[in-house]
């Protein structure tokens, strides 16, 4: 998910996602954990453009293309404006939150860990954690979830 590097995911212990290996178990849900399969991007000196979005709990930094549950549907970070609602995990629970900011800002480090749900929780320097899916809109979800086909 081209995530910003110095965030956390919601892996036991929390930790950066710049320290997650292949096989690690990350949440993607309330007490929900899910299996790193591979890492589509995993660049510490990779510098690019960035959507930070934030409610009044949690925020999350993600690349343009990168998928979000927005308004109950996938759509690339670009799109988010204020208002839109990201589904945010607080209190053992999911729940949408309104945005109440939005902002493009140059960021380094760039990672997207591939869970075998596709999706992960990650913590931004908040307190709740923002439900993100680990596509782009590079390659259409159906096409992704193929290629994992047996």
């Amino acid at each position: 998910m081209l995530f910003k590097a110095p965030f956390s995911t919601c892996a036991y212990p929390k930790t950066y996602t710049k320290h997650l290996c292949i096989g690690d178990e990350v949440e993607v849900g309330p007490g929900t954990y899910s299996t790193v399969l591979l890492f589509t991007h995993a660049n510490a000196e990779a510098t690019s453009d960035m959507i930070l979005v934030a409610s009044q709990y949690g925020r999350i930094a993600a690349s343009p293309s990168h998928s979000l549950m927005v308004n109950g549907e996938l759509a690339p970070a670009s799109s988010i404006i204020v208002g839109d609602r990201i589904t945010a995990a607080s209190n053992g629970t999911l729940q949408e939150e309104p945005m109440n900011f939005v902002k493009v800002d140059k960021m380094s480090g760039l990672y997207n860990p591939q869970t075998t749900s596709r999706t992960i929780l990650v913590h931004y320097r908040s307190r709740a954690a923002m439900l993100a899916s680990t596509y782009a809109t590079a390659i259409h979800p159906a096409a992704a979830q193929a290629l994992d086909a047996p």
